[in-house]
């Protein structure tokens, strides 16, 4: 889109929002009260508890988005939930933070937050590849384990997909077109095959846009994301005591990106980038291809006066990621090849028998027990250069870059295979006390079972001998297969040992609720998590130090939370408000602390110990204090306004520290760098630094919304949509840089049959073009030095650092129609 097709869509943006804005002034000033049927708040119906009811009847925070929600504000990508839902963070495809918790995959913890899709546990990677022909996604803020799933601290988040309609046919297909090259397509046919017995319904969603935007200086290849994905779901109710669902799914991934930098670069050898430039200096772009197959089955069966519910699910993933390790350029031309491969398999398996709900019941109850088994396959492995010998490069004093050549190295072959398997029991009973006062108390005990084994295989590799000699670099040499050269024979590292551990607990919640009136709900909650231990992998020296060894082996984790809350609608049905505010204390938190200096050492027989560099992961005791704020108002018929926020202070619990950057090792993190072994104190290998934040995000962000709807006709409504997004000021992101404040306005406009047969609108993401810093890496890069240990001259830093910022600017089009069962 050129520059003055955007300028005429602003144009035409500001134009509407003048008019609007002037008609709902006159409109308000002539129509005087409201009657609430005409004018309150839309009622949200919700399934946090696992039964259909209002969302203000329920004595937990619950941000719901039904699938109206994602199509006024053009959600097409999961992701974008985090616009709505303050406090709610994603980062890649694997990490979600919520209340005041930032959760890192590379801890190889159980995630914080867990995940369903149609009530079905599954990995956050099956929802974040596409979103289409969503009923509803719910974000259940607090710890959940005992009503379903999973044992997770600080939420759950549900995806229903739409149902299969048992009497009408019908269907829709969904187009969005912007600037950025981006062309996404979804639809869906809903057929009945026996009406109001059996039907089926098939939707697909079609994808293609530039993923990050970044383009590298040494590349020709341009960013893209390539996804294609096709849902097949059947219903089937032979009779009002049973119905049964089941979904089938299918989503092919592919893309080609490039990691964005930022700083001076080399002199002479690779160019200078700004924080805000979107560009990378790598030669090949990271490539990942995956595929993503899941089914979930649901049946209800009412019998005896009691519902016997089954949920359950398979899914699978594969994927192949190729990166350039050197993606800082220390070697012009040759890229080193990285590739990860992973095979990961998935069941879960529910069964649970509840009450059937009558009106003057004292006792409702449910119990049930759940299983699931995860598995990464014993094909999963990681292929990396661990060592480039004499030869690689030419002269190991003068390296030419230009000579790679890559028999003269090491490959380094990693196959990991791990087992997750849980089971539990569990019961859940409610005692309506007075007709508006509810008492309910869950139990799960669970058995968990975790075995891992990891083992690093040296491969074969040739090096030149020096000096007549074979290098010493070399594991068992042997001459090589031409004059001058030795070869290496493979060599098995186990390192750390097979990690099995097998362990019990219980977790519980009571939930206290009362409606002072039919529109005021209080409720007092009390509830406890836990995840199980598990392993670090790549610290040397670990097992000879305490300090290391606990770094590297995990206890399970415990936490508890207390919550109080109102729920409250006013002035007859127009405004709604929900506040929350909640205590969590952690037991042994897994805390990623990225780029920390300590001393390495491999344990081989006189080996000295280095200055490297490594992510870790820590155990400390944490507290968490927080509050979330939901306010919706009905201005007038047409004009409605929403606000949202989320404040969460999270830290390190008194008498707790985290692994830091300490040059001075007074105990304070400070600028002052690690540059040599000579600055650690003797038996000290990590400075550790008591306190510290478990959270990169900021203490607080809020979300508006508006909409104001004009009539065009009896049958036809133009709209005006605006969505705005503040962050303050965040100095706990990096070490590296206080990240600035900012906002993002969104703003949408179009018009839109009354029936919802078609509509199409006009939108502009961030149409303010803030251009923002939010993360920046702590250290240089080093690019494949690191495993360039002959070749000094090429043990330096790239003079680039890692960063991220917030997103470009965007202006597209939507187009939707639709028919019959939609």
């Amino acid at each position: 889109m050129h520059w003055n097709t955007r300028v005429r869509i602003c144009a035409s943006i500001s134009a509407l929002a003048i008019a609007t804005t002037a008609q709902a002034q006159s409109q308000t000033s002539a129509q005087g009260a409201y009657a609430s049927s005409a004018t309150g708040l839309d009622e949200i119906v919700v399934t946090a508890r696992r039964k259909e009811e209002s969302l203000q009847d329920v004595p937990q925070v619950v941000n719901a988005l039904p699938a109206e929600t994602l199509d006024r504000l053009a959600i097409k990508d999961f992701r974008d939930i985090q616009t709505v839902v303050p406090g709610l963070n994603f980062e890649g495809s694997q990490n979600a933070s919520l209340r005041g918790v930032s959760f890192n995959s590379n801890t190889s913890s159980q995630a914080t937050v867990a995940f369903y899709l149609n009530d079905t546990l599954v990995q956050q990677g099956q929802l974040l590849q596409v979103m289409f022909d969503v009923g509803q996604i719910e974000v259940l803020r607090g710890p959940q384990g005992t009503n379903r799933g999973v044992s997770a601290p600080s939420g759950a988040i549900t995806l229903t997909t739409k149902r299969p309609d048992l009497t009408e046919f019908g269907g829709y297909v969904d187009v969005l077109l912007n600037d950025q090259d981006r062309r996404y397509i979804n639809g869906a046919i809903n057929v009945p095959i026996i009406s109001d017995v059996l039907a089926l319904r098939v939707a697909g969603a079609s994808d293609r846009n530039e993923g990050n935007g970044v383009r590298s200086y040494f590349s020709t290849t341009k960013p893209s994301v390539r996804t294609d994905a096709v849902r097949a779901s059947l219903r089937f109710e032979p009779s009002e005591d049973f119905s049964a669902v089941v979904m089938y799914q299918h989503i092919t991934r592919n893309s080609e990106q490039f990691d964005q930098l930022f700083g001076p670069g080399f002199p002479g050898q690779t160019p200078s980038i700004g924080a805000l430039d979107r560009r990378a200096v790598a030669d090949k772009a990271s490539t990942l291809r995956s595929k993503f197959d899941v089914v979930t089955a649901q049946a209800d069966w009412n019998v005896l006066g009691h519902r016997v519910s089954y949920v359950g699910g398979w899914s699978r993933q594969k994927s192949d990621q190729l990166n350039d390790s050197d993606n800082g350029q220390i070697l012009i031309g040759p890229s080193i090849a990285n590739l990860i491969h992973t095979n990961l398999r998935y069941i879960s398996q529910e069964l649970r028998i509840s009450s059937d709900p009558a009106p003057g019941r004292f006792l409702d109850y449910t119990v049930g027990g759940f299983y699931r088994d995860e598995r990464m396959q014993d094909d999963a492995f990681n292929r990396t250069p661990a060592l480039f010998l004499n030869g690689a490069f030419g002269s190991v004093t003068a390296p030419n870059v230009a000579a790679y050549d890559p028999q003269y190295q090491i490959p380094q072959f990693i196959p990991t295979a791990s087992l997750r398997r849980e089971k539990s029991l569990f019961a859940s009973f409610t005692a309506h006390l007075t007709p508006n006062t509810e008492l309910t108390a869950g139990i799960r005990h669970l058995w968990i079972r975790n075995d891992s084994f990891l083992k690093i295989q040296l491969e074969s590799g040739l090096g030149l001998t020096l000096g007549g000699l074979c290098p010493s670099s070399l594991q068992a040499p042997n001459p090589g297969p031409t004059p001058g050269t030795c070869s290496s024979a493979p060599t098995i590292v186990t390192v750390p040992p097979r990690s099995f551990t097998r362990e019990q607990d219980t977790v519980y919640n009571v939930s206290l609720s009362h409606k002072i009136t039919p529109d005021l709900l209080v409720y007092a909650n009390y509830g406890t998590a836990y995840r199980p231990p598990y392993s670090s992998i790549g610290i040397q020296n670990g097992l000879n130090d305490p300090v290391l060894n606990g770094l590297l082996v995990h206890p399970s984790e415990h936490s508890k939370t207390y919550e109080v809350g109102f729920k409250g609608t006013f002035f007859d049905g127009r405004a709604r408000l929900n506040i929350a505010y909640f205590h969590q204390k952690f037991k042994d938190l897994p805390t990623f602390v990225p780029n920390i200096r300590y001393l390495a050492n491999t344990g081989a027989p006189g080996a000295a110990s280095t200055l490297s560099n490594f992510s870790f992961t820590a155990d400390p005791d944490a507290v968490v204090d927080g509050v979330d704020v939901d306010a919706w108002f009905r201005l007038t018929p047409r004009w409605t306004f929403s606000a949202q926020a989320s404040w969460a202070k999270g830290r390190v619990a008194s008498g707790s520290g985290l692994p830091c950057n300490d040059g001075n090792f007074d105990g304070t993190p400070d600028s002052i760098p690690v540059t040599s072994v000579a600055q650690f104190p003797a038996g000290v290998k990590v400075a550790i630094c008591p306190g510290g934040n478990i959270s990169q995000l900021p203490r607080w962000n809020a979300t508006f919304q508006s909409e104001y709807t004009l009539p065009v006709t009896d049958k036809v409504d133009a709209y005006l949509r605006g969505l705005f997004n503040y962050f303050p000021k965040n100095p706990y992101a990096t070490q590296a840089r206080v990240i600035d404040n900012y906002g993002l306005l969104n703003l949408f406009l179009g018009a839109r049959a009354n029936d919802g047969a078609w509509e199409v609108g006009l939108y502009a993401r961030n149409i303010l073009n803030t251009q923002k810093i939010t993360q920046q890496g702590l250290n240089q890069l080093t690019g494949g030095a690191s495993n360039i240990a002959l070749y000094r001259p090429l043990q330096r830093s790239t003079g680039y650092f890692s960063v991220d910022q917030t997103p470009k600017q965007e202006f597209g089009v939507t187009m939707r129609y639709a028919f019959g069962s939609r």
